[in-house]
């Protein structure tokens, strides 16, 4: 495995780029900024298990995480893994559940390098979306279910402002048709109530999500 490089090889230039791949392994690349160089690509996920969907996050330090899926003894697992700018890259971390597919995860950093990252994963008659904190510090949080039973959920997208508050998306059957759902989360907590964001009637799908650094999203 290739390291990253040592952080005088980017310096501090807050458009450094971290790029996520999938050939035979989830493979990681950092560039630095526009124009930047690219250096040498490393792999982070373990070998076999076909992984694919990689994410990528970076906070103001440079340091970054990926998330992605991977087989595992049957079921498609979601997995992290943290990425400092300087020394090698963390264990790689199940996050779903074993029993069924755990896909689509997203992953966004706080200023701090506190984590929340979100997925879909079959309850055993639904989609549900789950999230779980990923402290920068110490062990990974519990597992949360974020949208309701009963019906599928699906394509989930998860952004932190600055103090780490975090708004999730996602969309979800009505019985009918599927409508965007949000959740907002505070900082290392537990989730606040789920709005219906787009209206009934219609199909809504493949939501998005961007914060600025006080909160506001759109």
């Amino acid at each position: 495995m290739v390291h990253p490089p040592a952080r005088g090889a980017l310096g501090r230039d807050p458009t450094r780029i971290l790029v996520a791949a999938i050939g035979a392994a989830t493979t990681l690349a950092f560039a630095a900024g526009a124009g930047g160089s690219w250096l040498p690509p490393f792999d982070v996920s373990a070998p076999g298990g076909s992984p694919s969907v990689p994410m990528v996050a970076l906070d103001m330090a440079g340091d970054g995480i990926a998330v992605w899926t991977q087989t595992e003894a049957g079921n498609i697992r979601a997995r992290v893994v943290r990425v400092p700018l300087v020394g090698s890259p963390g264990a790689p971390l199940t996050l779903s559940a074993a029993g069924a597919n755990g896909e689509d995860p997203d992953v966004a950093l706080d200023d701090d390098g506190d984590a929340l990252a979100v997925w879909e994963r079959s309850n055993g008659m639904n989609l549900i979306i789950q999230a779980a904190w990923l402290p920068r510090s110490g062990p990974g949080g519990a597992t949360m279910d974020l949208s309701a039973i009963g019906q599928d959920a699906q394509d989930p997208h998860v952004v932190l402002d600055a103090d780490g508050d975090a708004t999730v998306v996602w969309a979800r059957s009505d019985g009918v048709n599927d409508i965007v759902q949000a959740v907002q989360i505070p900082a290392l907590g537990t989730p606040g109530p789920v709005r219906d964001l787009s209206v009934a009637g219609r199909p809504a799908e493949h939501p998005r999500l961007d914060v600025e650094r006080d909160g506001d999203a759109i």
